[in-house]
């Protein structure tokens, strides 16, 4: 699986946590797409662990419209996704592309 598309589907913290520490070994997945799912800060931080701490190809990640408000983590994944060569599009910054 190269893409994976959940954008709105009422999609938790809790689940979108369980999603990610699924995906700590997948070597496979290039683009996900979690946009305008009730997701927040905690999903978020899991999403900077494990971009941090896994093997991940992911290029695109796609969370416009979750409810993240904590200014220094999106700070925080957006500086990993811009050291790692990903694109991540997001309401409260401006998109960064690598």
């Amino acid at each position: 699986m190269k893409h994976l598309i959940l954008s709105d589907n009422q999609i938790s913290d809790e689940g979108c946590i369980s999603l990610l520490n699924n995906l700590k070994n997948n070597k496979t997945l290039q683009s996900l797409f979690i946009a305008d799912n009730p997701i927040g800060d905690k999903s978020i931080k899991t999403l900077v662990e494990l971009l941090n701490n896994s093997p991940t190809q992911l290029k695109i990640i796609d969370c416009r419209g979750c409810k993240v408000k904590d200014t220094e983590i999106i700070k925080r994944v957006l500086s990993v996704a811009k050291e790692k060569g990903i694109t991540i599009y997001q309401d409260q910054l401006t998109q960064i592309e690598s």
